[in-house]
This record gives structure tokens, sequence and C-alpha cells, in this order.
């Protein structure tokens, strides 16, 4: 006669040992959703370097106007402002980003002096002394194609062969100019009235 098998014993479910998943599972859908990307955590971009800046392409024009209406003197070839080893350009570059030589910017990226006094231009090439054979800066500063400049606080053209006015009548786009170094040029005219209008202005 065939014995018949023990019936197999369950272990009853105790109700406590699912209490912790229970636990975990409330838990997670009692937390709160994670909060949305604050503006403030966003990486943003340098001015004028990877999205268009107006404001950087108008400094750069200004800058750009100056070069020329200066003779574009190899000084400003032979600057940070192209670099044909690097491939670089006047057009793929910008004065805040590539950091332009005798251009300085502030902490928001824009234009704030121009540097071309002749000692500083002397000491990359003595060739840009009166009288060497490439010489300084000649020509006239085009003031009224530079408003664009309107956080300028030094201008320092000292010992150069520059002509002209030696500022604009209209010193409203430059409310920041702090100083204004021109002497040794061959500018012609006297200073504007408007120049008692720059609050800021220090040193001429």
């Amino acid at each position: 006669m065939a014995r018949l098998s023990a019936p197999i014993r369950r272990s009853p479910v105790s109700p406590l040992s699912s209490l912790p998943v229970l636990l975990l599972v409330a838990a997670a859908m009692a937390a709160p959703p994670p909060p949305a990307p604050s503006s403030m955590d966003q990486i943003l971009p340098v001015p004028g370097a990877s999205t268009p800046d107006p404001v950087a392409m108008a400094e750069k024009a200004a800058l750009l106007a100056f070069a020329s209406a200066l003779g574009d003197h190899p000084v400003f070839a032979r600057a940070s402002w192209i670099n044909k080893t690097l491939g670089m350009s006047y057009e793929n570059t910008k004065p805040c980003v590539q950091f332009w030589q005798r251009i300085t910017c502030d902490e928001k990226g824009r234009v704030n002096a121009i540097d071309f006094n002749i000692a500083a231009m002397m000491s990359s090439d003595p060739e840009f002394a009166p009288g060497g054979s490439v010489g300084p800066l000649k020509g006239r500063v085009p003031w009224e194609r530079m408003g664009a400049l309107g956080n300028l606080v030094l201008i320092n053209l000292q010992g150069n062969a520059i002509h002209g006015p030696p500022l604009p009548a209209n010193l409203t786009a430059f409310p920041k100019l702090y100083e204004i170094l021109l002497q040794g040029n061959r500018f012609n005219g006297s200073l504007p009235d408007q120049i008692s209008t720059l609050k800021a202005l220090k040193k001429l």
C-alpha cells in the first residue's frame, strides 16, 4: 500500500515582515518631486563668446573703425587682434573674448580701456618709435564712430602723431571716462566745453 506523504506545512507570514517594504513605498510616494532647474543653475555664456552679442559686436566695430582711421598701423596686425598662426582674423575674434592686446575689459565683458601710448608700442617693436621705419600712429581718431564704447574709463594715445580734434564735441557717449592721456600728438583745436560734464574725469 502506498504511503501518503505528510502535508507540507507553510509558515504563517507575519504582518511585521512586510512592514519595511511598505514603509519604503510610502516614503517614496510622499517625497516631493525634484525641483526644476533654476536659472541660477544654468551656465551663462561669456559675453560675445558663444551667442551673438550686439553690444560686443558694436564695440568691435568701433575698435575696427579706430584702427582703420589710424591707417591700419602694423601695431594692430601684430597684436592679438588677428593671429594668422591660429587662423584668426578680425572677423572671428572679439575684443573681450580673445583679449585683444592694448584693449582691456571690465568684469562684464565690456571694453573699458584703450592704451596705445608710444612707450607701450615701443616695448613690442622699437620701430614704432618716432623716426623709426614704421613710426607711431598717424591719422585722426574717429570719435563719431566710437559711440558704442560707452564704458571707456581710459584712453591713452600719448606720444603718437595723431591729428584732428582731441575729443569729440559731444561727450555724452563717454560718461565714464576717468583718464584721457593725449599728450605728444598733433591735435588741433581746443577741448570741448562738455569736458566739464565728465564727472568721473580725474586726469587729462
